[in-house]
């Protein structure tokens, strides 16, 4: 997973800093050769720096928060499922509570026709911050609930998990308050 991360930065990064090096050379008067051994050199050694700095960065995090940097998905948009013993409208009403138990959690909008929860998340430096939304949909004696976690700016490559996150901590609370309560011991 995280070489997959690792080539995704090296070559966003790299090739768009090597062609603004290129433009820049040209633009200053370097032949053809000049300008493409300028492009070529600088956007292989900055793509590669910086890939591994954010690919060492995105591994930190992901230890640090419980999570296991080999299994863990590198993609920024991230969706689940949970089944919740409960009618759709006190599922609603959980997705609700469970968003709000997002740090920086703001503008919760309950949609009860559309059967959805919407909030978005503010900045913070992992990233620039996260639209969550939770969508309640009817099941034989019980409700599914997906739960997505998606960043703000579409060209966000990398969130050092941060919306995975956002998901597991929706979908932890959500199993904790739907289960039934161990009956008490006489």
């Amino acid at each position: 997973m995280q070489s997959s991360l690792f080539f995704r930065v090296f070559c966003f990064c790299g090739i768009l800093f090597g062609a603004l090096q290129a433009l820049l050379a040209a633009v200053q008067g370097a032949s053809a050769g000049e300008t493409v051994f300028i492009g070529l050199s600088a956007g292989l050694f900055f793509g590669l720096f910086l890939a591994a700095f954010v690919t060492a960065a995105h591994h930190w995090r992901l230890k640090k928060t419980g999570m296991n940097p080999a299994t863990t998905d590198t993609r920024v948009d991230v969706q689940e499922r949970i089944t919740l013993p409960l009618p759709s409208d006190q599922a609603l009403a959980l997705c609700r509570s469970a968003v709000t138990q997002v740090p920086r959690a703001s503008d919760v909008q309950v949609d009860a026709a559309a059967a959805m929860v919407a909030a978005r998340v503010g900045m913070s430096w992992a990233s620039f911050g996260e639209h969550i939304e939770c969508r309640v949909t009817p099941a034989e004696g019980a409700a599914v609930v997906s739960i997505r976690s998606r960043p703000v700016l579409a060209t966000t490559l990398v969130d050092y998990g941060k919306n995975r996150e956002n998901v597991e901590r929706i979908r932890a609370y959500m199993a904790r308050q739907a289960s039934p309560a161990p009956a008490p011991q006489a």
